[in-house]
């Protein structure tokens, strides 16, 4: 992963501190509820935008200027959820080895679990439902999505190297 990357998660992980210690010190604050609510659309972010990076990368590492464009307006311009499916069904367009590594790598894996779950509480916001989850659990699906990533980096980079 790129230097960004780890910043972008970094940066994130220092605001769900910043909260978990505010909800901790304040529970029954009217604020709180709000704050779970950006940290669930914070980490769906960090996770999206670092998938892309990752790919991103590799894809346009040597490509001509027209390529580098391209691939700016498919991968990092797009807006979609970065669902475990999602990642592989952009994988499978790519590199079906790298669709076909990514999945056996996290076969009932809690990580993909973790995804499954931040991705779910983000739908669920979204579409107006009440959020349950508290900030130590987005904390821990946030940990887990970030393993995904790194493994998907380690999967597209272990290939290359092939």
């Amino acid at each position: 992963m790129n230097g960004d990357n780890f910043a972008l998660i970094d940066d994130c992980k220092n605001d769900f501190n910043k909260i978990e210690e505010f909800i901790k010190k304040d529970p029954l604050n009217s604020l709180c509820p709000y704050l779970i609510s950006y940290s669930i659309i914070r980490a769906c972010g960090c996770i999206e935008v670092c998938v892309k990076n990752v790919l991103f990368d590799y894809l346009s590492k040597g490509a001509k200027a027209e390529t580098v464009k391209y691939l700016e307006n498919q991968i990092l311009e797009s807006s979609w959820n970065p669902s475990f499916g999602s990642i592989q069904k952009l994988l499978d367009v790519i590199n079906p080895n790298w669709s076909s590594s990514f999945q056996s790598s996290l076969h009932g894996a809690k990580e993909k679990g973790d995804l499954t779950s931040l991705i779910n509480l983000r739908n669920d916001f979204a579409h107006g439902q009440k959020v349950t989850a508290t900030i130590g659990n987005i904390i821990e699906y946030f940990e887990g999505s970030c393993k995904v990533v790194e493994n998907l980096n380690s999967i597209i980079n272990t290939e290359t190297a092939a």
